[in-house]
């Protein structure tokens, strides 16, 4: 009994404690999304993806080792848009792919970073990080495309108390930059299993060519249920920032790890995983963020015959109940400069959140305009805020019934309502803003706050308290039957 006791109250703490851990990050966790084929066999030995801030819908992707100089333009959908061309470069092992802040000195300009530093014999002595700048495609889908090289910044690692080549010249396949100062960081890869590094990146020089040694910050052992049978599993490929810089997300060929770093430092993160999930990627080489923060898209190579095609999932959010951002209409990310959903853009003419903004010439948002004969809106007395019958009352903010009220910022039921900080299905969702996502491709279910496959009692929170429920009910009739055989 002092044994099921002991379990029970560890459990206990287990479970109160763990709810806490996620509490500034916006999703729990993420659900593994359905497979997506991308283009074969140009993307077959797909290594890095990451959102472009200049090109609205668009990924960059690359491959790794002996692969074209290229970039590849693709959407949330798996679909090739466009091919740019990088200038002056050789693709020796790209394994990593980052966009943010060309520098420091530069955070409203965005550019391209690419980890030229794959090395599994541990014996390169020219790896290097390549910077282009984010340049917005052309619409003429004739015209060649091609990117120069901005900066190269060479990189070496520290002295190290080991003499085994992979802590003396790690092979490192991850690579992001914080959107907020511009640093730079790389995790390197082991793997043969063991400790893998967090190393910050501090270029330095201003010209074309730049120098860094890396600073290690903190080291931790990847785990997860494949890496028990074969360690490489657990070796780290690919890592990103979310687009407000306050949370990371860091993956190994078997899981994905995200870590929140609101009150804490990169390194202290790194030590402790904030969440993570198991995917079904047997060859997961590249993550990156949805504009939104909250989708997480994962991509893996072409797998011999198991995976006959490269393949994209989009991971969905499970959102966090207890998850109370200070602004809900701003991410946080202002360098992006294709951040629409910051309320203070001017930048951005379909500024929905700027009340002033009467991008209609007939100024449906007067409720006294009753000369306007192109006042559309109103099919009925919009004048009577009590209307609740009148599904066109722009002007009524307690219409519930309207789905088009965009005044309401409590209309769940809105898709298009930008004011709802909650409303995950707004023109901010991870979807091409010009593309729409059909009901059997949507996964998550904003009315329920709950992916459409699951009912609330699986919820992690519901689920931690019928666990404890259930631990108490257990411990009752152990203790009772304890009890029964004493009076035996």
């Amino acid at each position: 009994m002092r044994f099921v006791s002991r379990t029970f109250w560890g459990c206990f703490l287990f479970l109160l404690t763990s709810g806490t851990a996620w509490a500034d990050l916006p999703c729990t966790t993420h659900e593994f999304g359905d497979s997506i084929y991308l283009p074969t066999p140009l993307l077959d030995e797909i290594s890095g993806l990451a959102r472009s801030w200049t090109n609205d819908g668009i990924y960059w992707a690359h491959t790794d080792s002996g692969g074209e100089p290229e970039l590849y333009a693709i959407n949330e959908r798996g679909e090739h848009k466009a091919t740019v061309k990088l200038n002056g470069v050789t693709n020796i092992d790209w394994e990593d792919i980052a966009v943010g802040p060309c520098s420091p000195d530069q955070l409203k300009t965005a550019c391209i970073f690419i980890g030229d530093m794959g090395d599994n014999t541990f014996k390169r002595t020219d790896k290097k990080i390549l910077v282009f700048k984010d340049a917005p495609l052309s619409t003429d889908a004739s015209e060649s495309l091609s990117l120069d090289l901005t900066y190269t910044i060479s990189i070496t690692y520290p002295e190290s108390t080991s003499t085994e080549a992979k802590f003396v010249n790690p092979d490192c396949e991850s690579l992001m930059v914080d959107p907020r100062d511009g640093a730079i960081y790389v995790v390197s890869k082991q793997s043969t299993g063991g400790e893998q590094t967090l190393y910050n990146v501090v270029p330095s020089g201003d010209g074309e060519t730049r120098t860094a040694t890396l600073t290690p910050l903190a080291s931790y052992t990847f785990t997860s249920e494949l890496g028990l049978f074969k360690p490489l599993f657990n070796a780290v490929t690919a890592a990103d920032f979310a687009p407000n810089g306050k949370y990371f997300v860091v993956r190994t060929y078997a899981k994905i790890y995200e870590y929140d770093i609101t009150t804490a430092t990169m390194a202290e993160a790194f030590a402790a995983p904030t969440s993570s999930f198991s995917t079904a990627e047997l060859q997961g080489e590249a993550i990156a963020y949805s504009k939104d923060g909250l989708t997480l898209l994962s991509a893996a190579e072409k797998y011999e015959n198991v995976a006959p095609n490269p393949l994209l999932h989009l991971n969905t959010c499970v959102p966090n109940p207890d998850y109370t951002p200070e602004n809900n209409d701003d991410p946080g990310n202002n360098n992006d400069p294709g951040n629409n959903n910051d309320p203070g853009n001017n930048n951005d003419p379909g500024n929905n959140n700027d009340p002033g903004n009467n991008n209609d010439p007939g100024n449906n948002d007067d409720p006294g305009n009753n000369n306007d004969p192109g006042n559309n809106n109103d099919p009925g007395n919009n004048n009577d805020p009590g209307n609740n019958n009148d599904p066109g009352n722009n002007n009524d903010p307690g219409n519930n019934n309207d789905p088009g009220n965009n005044n309401d910022p409590g209309n769940n039921n809105d898709p298009g309502n930008n004011n709802d900080p909650g409303n995950n299905n707004g023109s901010e969702s991870s979807a091409h803003p010009n593309e729409t996502i059909t009901p059997d491709e949507q996964t998550y279910d904003p009315k329920h706050g709950q992916s459409s496959c699951h009912s609330a009692l699986y919820h992690p929170a519901s689920m931690s308290w019928l666990a404890l429920i259930l631990a108490f009910v257990g411990g009752f009739f152990v203790r009772r039957n304890r009890s029964a055989y004493k009076n035996k």
